[in-house]
């Protein structure tokens, strides 16, 4: 009896926290390892609903827009004192947030303004809500623009990742992750994560027929079709973190190897990339020969020879040969480029595998 009222008290813990769908309490639970059937889940709600009671605090049901149940806590007369490092830290991310969020939902984050400031007006809020309007700025450099439109397509992936609900993806013709397949659009994928990577968002994918992972740019979408079928996130998940960590940034590799890639670089930069990260597996050598090194075990992709490239003469590939070939060649391509008045291309094609033929 003890442990029920243990994990309920819990339960009703993780609730002051905010409003939860079955899904999100499920994953919670799973999480922070109680083990507990989704029937039981059910029962501890209605539990808690009837017979935990706290002074100005209660416990309700509602029904979103999609028609999912919502249990939400509401209080009544809430008054909790906010610090400088707390209010500071608010206007941190509402300033710094991505322009590919900020903008578009502009008026949803002055909404939540207005709402927080009521609940902690005896704090020191409203003396330093215009000082830090002032104070904090963007350059908003190489982040995208996503629309109003991008922004209703996010809605439906959100809701369709919250509740494990297929979706059937269409997209344009404009390669910008470089899948490695040909995949037929529409297709009907399993999405699993939004990432927000260089400036603009990104949603990762699992294809079940190819049993492939990818991402897909949120301009690259046309249109998004939700759907009432299912898949179980969490037997994607360790699938997807190995994919995940097998790629620099968001985009396909060329094959399917993993490398053990040593790059050579000038002290300074070695210094800024012990701070700044690329990749999970990333590593700064400082040798006692004097020479600097980055360390990277990873695939081959187009983000990572635009990486390199981006050094000039500051970075330079020691292995593999396969990477250092690409990148000669690359810049003698650049070469010829500027001696020669051809007109300019799209080409990933050199970052796409293509079937072996028979």
């Amino acid at each position: 009896m003890a442990s029920r009222i243990e994990r309920l008290i819990r339960i009703y813990n993780r609730l002051r926290r905010g409003p939860v769908t079955i899904e999100i309490i499920k994953k919670w639970c799973f999480d922070v390892n109680i083990q507990i059937s989704e029937r039981q889940l059910y029962r501890d709600l209605d539990d808690i609903g009837s017979y935990l009671r706290f002074d100005k605090e209660k416990l309700i049901v509602l029904e979103n827009e999609k028609n999912r149940k919502v249990w939400k806590i509401e209080f009544e007369d809430k008054e909790e004192s906010l610090t400088t490092w707390d209010i500071n830290s608010f206007y941190l991310l509402k300033h710094f947030a991505p322009r590919s969020i900020s903008i578009t939902r502009e008026v949803s984050l002055n909404k939540l303004e207005k709402i927080l400031y009521p609940q902690v007006s005896k704090s020191k809020f409203e003396k330093l809500s215009v000082a830090n309007t002032l104070l904090f700025n963007s350059t908003n450099f190489f982040e995208y623009a996503h629309d109003m439109f991008e922004h209703k397509l996010l809605e439906d992936i959100i809701w369709a990742i919250q509740n494990q609900k297929k979706l059937i993806i269409d997209k344009n013709t404009h390669e910008s992750t470089c899948l490695q397949r040909n995949y037929n659009f529409p297709a009907l994928l399993c999405p699993l994560s939004i990432v927000n990577h260089r400036g603009a968002i990104y949603i990762s994918f699992y294809e079940e027929k190819s049993r492939d992972y990818f991402f897909l740019a949120m301009y690259q979408l046309i249109n998004v079709e939700l759907t009432n079928l299912t898949f179980n996130r969490r037997k994607l998940e360790r699938g997807f973190i190995e994919y995940q960590s097998s790629i620099f940034g968001v985009t396909g590799n060329i094959d399917k190897k993993i490398y053990n890639i040593l790059i050579e670089t000038t002290h300074d930069i070695g210094e800024s990339f012990a701070k700044y990260k690329c990749h999970a597996s990333q590593e700064v050598v400082f040798s006692k020969n004097g020479k600097t090194y980055l360390k990277f075990n990873c695939g081959i992709n187009r983000e990572l020879v635009s990486f390199v490239a981006m050094w000039f003469d500051h970075m330079k590939v020691l292995k593999p040969l396969k990477l250092k070939k690409i990148l000669i060649q690359k810049l003698k391509d650049t070469d010829a480029l500027y001696l020669s008045t051809r007109n300019l291309a799209d080409n990933n094609e050199a970052f796409i595998s293509k079937p072996k033929k028979k």
